[in-house]
């Protein structure tokens, strides 16, 4: 959607790495008058727990 990244990360990075990555990019570049949330995907297991991928989810609302 408009206000809706998903992430798909096969890389050999730790998950928490990744969502921090992801976190302060969507802090550094998404409009300041915006609310945030990032989440790895509940409906599949993240690399680090046997996953194919680690799938992080940025959905985001402006508030002006």
């Amino acid at each position: 959607g408009l206000n809706h990244v998903r992430i798909v990360a096969c890389v050999p990075y730790p998950d928490d790495f990744l969502y921090g990555v992801f976190y302060g990019a969507a802090q550094e570049f998404l409009p300041t008058s915006s609310n945030f949330a990032v989440q790895y995907d509940g409906t599949e297991p993240c690399r680090e727990r046997g996953g194919e991928a680690t799938v992080i989810h940025i959905i985001w609302e402006d508030l002006t």
